[in-house]
């Protein structure tokens, strides 16, 4: 028997508005642009062009920092928790301790962060 879908959405972080460009290394459709709505430690929101990608898919997600004016980028692993006609949520699994400090610093530096 088959049951639907459940997306799972645990935050442990408050997501705040952002608006951040970002590209998703997706397997099924390659490389897709995008720009934060609301971001966090723990996921973000993505507005993306419409595009497919299931619930519990995985991909990767990739910021581009500036790090003492030097360009550098930060690559999240991600799990889609929902999926719409302008973009998705996404729930950052997996990664390490150094992407959350450059994360981290993202959000400081760019005066998103709340305490």
């Amino acid at each position: 028997m088959n049951s639907p879908q459940v997306p799972m959405d645990h935050r442990w972080n408050t997501r705040t508005d952002a608006n951040v460009n970002v590209t998703l290394k997706y397997d099924r459709l390659g490389l897709v642009t995008g720009t934060t709505r609301d971001l966090s430690l723990g996921g973000a929101y993505i507005h993306t062009k419409a595009v497919d990608m299931g619930v519990n898919s995985q991909l990767q997600v990739r910021f581009q920092t500036d790090n003492g004016g030097i360009s550098d980028f930060v690559e999240l692993p991600a799990t889609v928790v929902h999926s719409g006609n302008d973009g998705v949520g996404l729930m950052f699994t997996d990664y390490a301790p150094s992407s959350v400090t450059t994360l981290a610093g993202l959000l400081t530096s760019a005066g998103l962060k709340r305490l």
